[in-house]
């Protein structure tokens, strides 16, 4: 599940800049709430784990392997966003 995936992500060590993720989320629509300073913080943690979720679906539905195409990169996030 997601908190395995969680300490996955951990253990590959990545980091996302908090700034990354904000100047990110400042492309999506506002939010109708603020975010808890504890979210903002666990923020980069919660979208690589996302990222690490989404790369390990592109492998299972890219039948090239290393090489997805648009078409698998998009059914793995219509499938993420399934189960989100």
């Amino acid at each position: 599940g997601f908190l395995e995936s969680m300490q996955k992500f951990k253990k590959l060590e990545e980091e996302i800049a908090v700034e990354d993720v904000l100047n990110f989320l400042a492309t999506m629509p506002p939010l109708k709430y603020p975010l808890e300073a504890e979210l903002e913080k666990r923020l980069p943690e919660i979208v690589g784990t996302l990222i690490y979720i989404l790369a390990h679906l592109i492998k299972e539905v890219s039948p090239e392997g290393r090489k997805p195409s648009s078409e698998d990169i998009e059914k793995a996030g219509k499938i993420l966003d399934l189960t989100m």
